[in-house]
């Protein structure tokens, strides 16, 4: 993995913004069990880290790029993860009803 050049003067920004990814890795544990934040919380996250795969790519190329890469890859999954999700529970098509059982069991 290739290392950046640690400028103290953005040190403020990141700190900053590791603090919005913690929120919203948190946030993402929360919404296991509150499902009226899902889709705001969810829909946030995907911005967010579609906005980063974005930068990255219109980035590559520079000597600092090669740093993101893990990072760009790993935001890819959540946001594929979070597209499915949507995907799946809009869908009546994928979800199969379970027939009852008429003999009380």
């Amino acid at each position: 993995m290739t290392k950046t050049a640690f400028v103290s003067d953005y040190a403020l920004f990141v700190q900053h913004w590791g603090i919005l990814v913690g929120l919203a890795g948190l946030f993402m544990i929360v919404v296991a069990f509150r499902d009226s934040w899902r889709t705001p919380v969810l829909t946030y996250t995907a911005i967010g880290k579609t906005s980063f795969i974005l930068l990255c790519i219109a980035g590559a190329g520079r000597p600092y790029a090669a740093a993101f890469a893990l990072p760009a890859v790993m935001d890819a999954l959540v946001v594929l993860y979070v597209v499915a999700y949507f995907w799946a529970t809009s869908s009546p098509a994928l979800v199969t009803p379970v027939p009852a059982r008429g003999d009380g069991t």
